[in-house]
């Protein structure tokens, strides 16, 4: 099962995302996962800004430099809503990959070792 796990720390805002974002895609590149899950427990920020770069840089720049990525997992807190325009910019990864949001660790990798070693269901 390759899958990359990000950890993300801090007030995460929309810029940081795509700094952050640009060296995940060289990251990606690297290493070819099957799997991308990002771990946003614990932050807090605004970075639905970027959804516009999201959807017109980081998946068509993912989709042509790592064909083998198709699942995407975000662990988020039980207890801390996601503002809108951030739920906003997971509907753009959710229309583009087998998304799906969680609030166990245990359910997340659960269902990204289904997906990756088994195939979707």
């Amino acid at each position: 099962m390759r899958v990359l796990y990000v950890r993300w720390y801090g007030h995460v805002t929309g810029n940081e995302l795509i700094r952050a974002a640009e060296v995940g895609l060289r990251i990606n590149q690297q290493l070819q996962p099957v799997g991308l899950m990002h771990d946003v427990r614990g932050t807090s920020g605004d970075w639905g800004d970027a959804a516009y770069w999201v959807e017109h840089e980081w998946i068509p720049g993912i989709k042509a430099h790592c064909t083998s990525l198709r699942n995407i997992g975000f662990l988020c807190d039980a207890d801390t809503p996601a503002p809108y325009p951030n739920t906003l910019l997971l509907a753009k990864l959710d229309q583009q990959f087998e998304f799906q949001r969680f609030y166990s660790l245990r359910a997340a990798w659960r269902w990204m070792e289904q997906r990756t070693m088994h195939g979707p269901n």
